[in-house]
């Protein structure tokens, strides 16, 4: 659970790595607990962290989807 910057409303955050035939997927998850929208805040944070990645693996390994 990570707090969000403005209201410090708690999010919730799934990483899993899944196997398959091809290799590994990274599947990550960001979703509010608390109302109906979030600015784009749980988007915002996966970015971030997408970003962040590319710094430690080949940025030919990451392929974003949105």
């Amino acid at each position: 659970i990570q707090r969000s910057a403005a209201l410090k409303f708690p999010d919730t955050i799934v990483v899993r790595y899944i196997e398959n035939a091809n290799g590994t997927s990274l599947a990550m998850y960001s979703r509010s607990q608390i109302g109906y929208s979030d600015l784009d805040a749980n988007l915002s944070r996966l970015q971030r962290w997408l970003t962040k990645l590319e710094q430690y693996v080949s940025p030919a390994a990451v392929i974003k989807h949105s």
